[in-house]
């Protein structure tokens, strides 16, 4: 081999040599961005995890929070519902008695008290839902009887007036007794269902 021969291949080999180094080189540094690039993107997903995280924490305060807020205002709509069936009781017994000083008074038969008190419950629920065509053929029954009280008692107007008022009033408060007692069964079961799913939202979030 001559000397052109000799350095044509020297040649070749520092060709191949820094090639070599450069395509090593490219590939170390195509690796060292490959590496970056996924640390960042860990870095980032843990950061994501980490708000994530923290956002469904503080999701789960705010419900429970409200949970207890609405647990307790609950508990104080109770509390005052109780308080007013007791007032409610305490009238209607006063009512009550007032009508059976009436009735004492006047000698009357209770079976006509009776039908008066139906009648004054079908008036109460016909003004509930707006019903004229009923409140005034219930006003117009009502009437007819106590012209009929008139004629059959033969005491003052005044007093039938106030008999027929004082029962009214005794029909009133047993009604609204009535409606508080559907409340507070209604409200029972309402509680029962919130419980429940307050435990198992509990649960699936321990």
């Amino acid at each position: 081999m001559g000397v052109s021969s000799s350095k044509e291949v020297q040649l070749y080999k520092e060709a191949y040599s820094d090639i070599r180094d450069d395509t090593r080189n490219a590939y170390e540094r195509a690796m060292g961005n490959i590496k970056d690039a996924y640390a960042k993107a860990a870095e980032m997903s843990k950061e994501d995890l980490k708000l994530k995280a923290q956002e469904i924490k503080d999701k789960q305060e705010l419900i429970s929070h409200g949970i207890a807020l609405l647990e307790i205002q609950k508990s104080e709509i109770k509390e005052l519902k109780q308080q007013l069936e007791e007032l409610l009781k305490e009238k209607l017994f006063s009512k009550e008695t007032e009508l059976d000083n009436f009735i004492d008074k006047l000698k009357l038969n209770y079976r006509g008290i009776i039908q008066l008190k139906e009648l004054y419950q079908v008036l109460i629920r016909a003004r509930e839902n707006f019903n004229q065509d009923e409140i005034d053929a219930v006003n117009s029954r009502i009437e007819e009887m106590k012209n009929q009280a008139l004629r059959d008692i033969g005491t003052s107007s005044t007093k039938i007036r106030e008999l027929f008022r004082s029962c009214e009033e005794v029909v009133e408060l047993e009604e609204r007794l009535s409606k508080i007692c559907q409340q507070q069964y209604e409200a029972r079961q309402e509680a029962a269902q919130t419980a429940t799913a307050v435990r198992d939202y509990r649960f699936r979030n321990s």
